[in-house]
């Protein structure tokens, strides 16, 4: 597959459930994902991502997300915070399944002290300005 920029228009199927991307060559998901209202499953392993929106974190009603075979660091604060949000529904976990790429990241972090959450704060604040310069980014797909 050829994809390397989400369509605008998919953000506007809000009875979407499941969406899968996986073996694209997307660099970015922008933050408009959040209009995915009813989205449950997201699938984005095997792309060039190196970091997740920030709008993932209030998006509760997605209970599968898989980032498998991306360039996503460790120390992202999305990730930081859908860790925290599975350890606190640890009863009724809100991710059923994780990617290999999450636990390794998981076991990274258990071994690395964690950055003050005022950091998290700060470096979330600078994701969101960064965010705002993406939404002139138009559709593009490679021909094949």
């Amino acid at each position: 597959n050829k994809l390397r920029i989400l369509p605008a228009e998919m953000f506007n199927l809000h009875n979407l459930t499941t969406l899968d991307v996986s073996s694209n060559q997307v660099g970015v998901v922008p933050g408009d994902i959040e209009g995915l209202t009813s989205l449950q499953q997201l699938f984005l392993s095997e792309n060039l991502l190196t970091e997740l929106p920030i709008q993932l974190c209030s998006m509760t009603h997605v209970t599968r997300l898989e980032v498998d075979n991306n360039n996503i660091d460790s120390d992202d604060p999305v990730m930081k915070m859908k860790r925290k949000e599975r350890d606190k529904n640890a009863i009724s976990p809100r991710v059923v399944r994780t990617s290999s790429l999450w636990e390794d990241h998981l076991a990274a972090l258990a071994t690395v002290e964690h950055a003050s959450s005022k950091q998290d704060e700060e470096r979330i604040a600078q994701r969101k300005l960064r965010l705002g310069d993406r939404h002139a980014i138009g559709i593009e797909v490679a021909d094949d």
